[in-house]
């Protein structure tokens, strides 16, 4: 069902985050057809089964780049 769709999307939001070769930046904002919080739980989860994985604010990571 529609649940589980979503659950499914989570997932593969969360392993992109797990194989990204750089930090992830996470946009103040909605990002497509998804809230700023479901992007922040997935970073969260992407985090949990990586501590070493770096996530920061998008506007952050434009600052420090600079």
């Amino acid at each position: 069902g529609l649940i589980w769709g979503e659950l499914a999307r989570h997932d593969e939001a969360v392993e992109r985050m797990l194989d990204a070769e750089m930090p992830i930046a996470l946009s103040r904002g909605p990002v497509g057809d998804r809230p700023r919080g479901w992007w922040g739980a997935a970073a969260g989860r992407a985090m949990l089964a990586d501590p070493d994985i770096e996530v920061e604010w998008a506007y952050a990571a434009l600052h420090n780049h600079g």
